[in-house]
């Protein structure tokens, strides 16, 4: 789900061991792009612009 259209052509890859927590992906994320990311009760995730 995203906060604004624009934010569907951002392209991001990588790599993560299989057991580790997607929150730290996420924090890594946020850094590197202007970005924010919410997880909701449904594990549906928001992708914010700032």
């Amino acid at each position: 789900m995203f906060d604004d259209e624009e934010i569907k052509d951002y392209k991001f890859s990588g790599f993560m061991p299989r057991y580790e927590s997607i929150t730290n992906l996420f924090e890594i994320l946020e850094q590197s792009a202007n970005v924010s990311f919410v997880r909701k009760e449904d594990k549906k995730v928001i992708i914010i612009k700032h």
